[in-house]
């Protein structure tokens, strides 16, 4: 949907049209064969009819809403702003990295740039993702930082609206099927909008079962902060910091609205940075990686990254000239002695700290690249994330 190829982007359309056709195919089949045709004319049951359409039409528009939400909205590629802040401290260092790599960004040998830590290229997109996850070709789109709470709403609702007609059409259907005689001639069901509503039975069935299995499987990952491509990286994985702050990561502010497939409020992290459980992984606080050759274990749908590699390339944080005080602007009184220093637009403001002082927090704002403090290190304030 959002490849940079027109033709990939043109044939992703084939497979969303054709699950767009079975939604809509189920929602006849139910409300007009099964509630109004079966329910209300031939057994007379008009309340249980109005009840059974009501619940399922809710359903099935969360379910609906929820699968347009997964395939229409880009899945998170890197910002502008960040891509042109990474440019501007790049020193190239030889340094091993072949696992997990918090707070390290990353180059993509394909878009021959930088991206963020945890992104990761698709080859089908033919661009890099943000917190990919995989891409899924009946969505015609990537599974990133920004549809990931969709694409796990479609999993619920969707198995969930399956099972509901599964489940209050299957003894009208095993009583009807014994009568069918009776039931075409009296509420006037042709035997070719009979098949229909057995067919949409029997994908009902089919498509509620993967749905639930996919959709158990995707929030165990979640609750466990990582993605498929992470599956198989080695030893404890450092994005863990509890399955409440993963949730949040994704889905926002804990709300009414983590049921919706609305855009989370608040999320914890912008998708260029992540926090980390120091005690699985500690990272260098004033240095950022950048590995041109990250894990192995992903494949054509789940970033087209190459075998790792012995050199890889070091971004020292960006000092004060570069970020906090000059090329990005400062504002709220930085210079003036202000606790507070605004560190570019979009940009979370960042508290002070010493070295071997304890760190005081960081006041965030929406949007922006992750900070964490500031450290006074020979003289020279350094921005930490």
């Amino acid at each position: 949907m959002f490849s940079a190829n027109r033709l990939v982007s043109t044939l992703s359309w084939c497979p969303v049209l054709f699950i767009v056709a079975i939604f809509v195919g189920e929602a006849f089949s139910y409300l007009f064969i099964f509630c109004y045709k079966i329910l209300w004319l031939y057994y007379a049951r008009e309340w249980q009819s109005i009840v059974a359409g009501v619940f399922f039409a809710l359903l099935w528009t969360l379910a609906f809403w929820s699968y347009i939400a997964a395939a229409f909205t880009p899945p998170g590629f890197p910002p502008e702003a960040w891509t042109y802040w990474a440019r501007l401290r790049q020193e190239e260092a030889q340094k091993p990295m072949r696992s997990w790599a918090p707070g390290h960004m990353g180059w993509c040998h394909k878009c021959t740039d930088v991206r963020p830590e945890r992104a990761h290229h698709c080859s089908v997109c033919g661009r890099c993702v943000m917190r990919m996850d995989h891409h899924c070709p009946w969505i015609g789109n990537c599974v990133g930082f920004t549809n990931h709470k969709f694409f796990l709403l479609l999993g619920l609702w969707g198995s969930l609206v399956c099972i509901y007609v599964v489940a209050t059409s299957l003894s009208t259907f095993l009583v009807a099927f014994s009568d069918i005689g009776l039931l075409i001639k009296k509420a006037g069901v042709g035997l070719l909008w009979w098949s229909g509503f057995m067919l949409a039975c029997i994908f009902a069935a089919a498509f509620g079962i993967a749905l639930f299995i996919l959709f158990v499987g995707h929030v165990i990952m979640v609750l466990q902060n990582f993605t498929s491509i992470e599956a198989g990286y080695p030893g404890k994985n450092p994005y863990n910091v509890g399955w409440r702050q993963n949730l949040e990561q994704l889905f926002g502010s804990p709300g009414f609205d983590w049921l919706v497939p609305i855009r989370p409020r608040r999320p914890l992290s912008d998708g260029t940075s992540f926090p980390t459980n120091s005690r699985s992984h500690p990272t260098s606080p004033n240095a950022m990686q950048i590995h041109p050759h990250p894990h192995p274990h992903a494949n054509a749908h789940q970033g087209d990254d190459e075998r790792p590699h012995a050199a890889d390339t070091v971004i020292p944080m960006p000092t004060s000239e570069a970020w906090c005080d000059g090329s990005l602007s400062s504002s709220k009184g930085d210079r003036d002695g202000s606790p507070h220093a605004r560190l570019g637009p979009g940009v979370d403001y960042a508290e002070r700290e010493t070295v071997d002082g304890s760190p005081v927090g960081a006041s965030s704002e929406e949007g922006g690249v992750g900070v964490e403090g500031r450290r006074e290190v020979n003289g020279r304030t350094i921005c930490v994330r």
